[in-house]
């Protein structure tokens, strides 16, 4: 019996023979292998800034007999939990965080984590504004500015947008008389909100 530290991690070797005074007799083998906690020395891969109610995929490295432990915080993990990737369904907007440990027969490494942001789309726009005007011609409109916005403007009919479009502040050029509406709705990468309506009435004077 003999009491081994192993210092080389990889493919190892135990040898033993036996003799007596008439020689050598064969040898006995043991491969070994030797492995050693965990590390995980790339950050987790996969988006820092998702949208809420979205499908995400974060991966790490794969190594072999490792086991890996997923924990996040905003969302749910659907699929891949002790594998090197998963997939999680963000739900609640704000910073959040994801983190993975990797183990095995050794012990547990120190986990890594990664910071997550969940957005949303933008909620309605302000009222619109511009002057009550009831004759054809050109108006200008405009809605409250949120920085990071794109906003995009529509008339039901009756007139055109000459420009401002994609921005807080348009100029509409009226050219038919009758009842119509002007909408904005802001965008983000979260896609579209809801649209904000204001309903025009214009007559030739």
């Amino acid at each position: 019996t003999i009491e081994i530290e192993w210092t080389q991690v990889g493919r190892n070797a135990v040898l033993v023979s036996r003799s007596n005074f008439c020689g050598n007799g064969e040898t006995s083998a043991l491969e070994v292998s030797v492995t050693q906690i965990p590390t995980i020395s790339q950050p987790i891969s996969g988006n820092g800034s998702v949208c809420k109610d979205s499908n995400e995929t974060y991966s790490t490295p794969n190594l072999s007999g490792v086991t890996f432990t997923w924990q996040v915080t905003g969302g749910d993990i659907t699929s891949g939990q002790g594998t090197s990737s998963i997939t999680v369904n963000w739900k609640n907007t704000g910073d959040h965080q994801i983190a993975v440990t990797p183990s095995n027969a050794c012990g547990k490494g120190e986990p890594i984590t990664k910071a997550i942001r969940i957005n949303q789309a933008p909620d309605q726009p302000a009222a619109i504004q511009g002057e009550p005007q009831t004759a054809l011609g050109e108006y200008r409109y405009q809605t409250v500015s949120i920085p990071g916005l794109n906003y995009r403007w529509n008339v039901s009919g009756g007139g055109r947008i000459l420009t401002g479009q994609g921005t807080s502040s348009v100029t509409v050029l009226w050219e038919s008389e009758g009842n119509f509406e002007l909408s904005v709705e802001g965008q983000n990468e979260c896609n579209f909100g809801p649209k904000r309506i204001r309903s025009e009435e214009h007559t030739s004077e």
